[in-house]
C-alpha cells in the first residue's frame, strides 16, 4: 500500500497523511478513510481508498 502511494503523491500529502497518526489508531477501515477524508484534498483520498481497497482485497500488499 505504501509504495502504491509514494509513488501517486507528493512529499507534502504524504506528510500530511503522517499528521494523522498512525492507522492502527483506527478502529476499522470506514473510521481510518473518514479521517482521510478530514485532509480534504481528493487526491489523497482518492489513492488511499483506492490503495485500502487493493489491500483489502489482497491484490497489493
Amino acid at each position: 500500500m505504501a509504495g502504491r502511494m509514494v509513488d501517486r503523491l507528493s512529499i507534502l500529502q504524504l506528510r500530511r497523511l503522517a499528521g494523522l497518526g498512525k492507522a492502527d489508531r483506527s478502529r476499522d477501515l470506514e473510521q481510518f478513510l473518514y479521517r482521510v477524508r478530514s485532509l480534504r484534498d481528493p487526491q489523497i483520498i482518492a489513492v488511499t481508498g483506492s490503495s485500502a481497497a487493493l489491500c483489502a482485497s489482497g491484490m497489493v500488499r
